[in-house]
């Protein structure tokens, strides 16, 4: 989408409106919702875009009908999102009463976004989380002391590393399937 539409004060130095639409898995019974991803777009506006379109989805219930909204309507949508960002009180928003049928809908769309946005948040916090286990050093897996294995140690042995496959430091792991099996910690780890 060419920005010719938008005001002049939206400046889009990526050269065009970069909008991600999120579609859930049971759509149409939950709705739809949209993201302005570009980052020369100042956040406050883009969450009112974001907030006009999806109202306007939750009221038509069609995916088409939002786009085609969209791209009608565009530089409008800026407009207005530029007038109640330049206002100086805070706009109080009047809560549209939903027709009866759309109640539970429009609340369970509400629920999905926030739900959305935490597991957002849940999957960078584990992208951080792997990112830390990776710059840690690598530690030499401890090794059980070699020598004669009876039948009875191995099947123990094997019972072990099943029961303590979910631990992830390797020394507190071969020491444990070690103490099990009966057999002690090589130094040389």
């Amino acid at each position: 989408m060419k920005p010719t539409d938008l005001p002049k004060e939206i400046d889009l130095t990526e050269g065009y409106l970069w909008l991600e639409v999120i579609v859930p898995n049971n759509f149409p019974q939950e709705a739809a919702s949209f993201v302005i991803l570009n980052h020369s777009v100042d956040k406050d506006l883009k969450r009112l875009v974001d907030k006009e379109l999806f109202d306007f989805h939750i009221e038509c219930r069609s995916l088409l009908k939002t786009l085609k909204y969209m791209d009608n309507n565009l530089d409008k949508l800026f407009e207005k999102a530029l007038v109640i960002k330049s206002q100086p009180a805070p706009v109080v928003v009047e809560k549209k009463q939903p027709s009866p049928n759309k109640g539970p809908l429009i609340v369970k769309m509400k629920e999905t976004r926030e739900k959305e946005e935490k597991e957002k948040l849940r999957e960078k916090e584990r992208e951080i989380e792997r990112q830390k286990e990776l710059e840690k050093p690598k530690e030499k897996a401890p090794v059980l002391v070699q020598g004669s294995w009876t039948q009875e140690e191995q099947r123990m042995l094997e019972l072990a590393i099943v029961e303590f496959k979910d631990i992830k430091d390797a020394k507190e792991k071969w020491t444990k399937i070690g103490e099990r099996v009966g057999k002690t910690m090589s130094k040389n780890y």
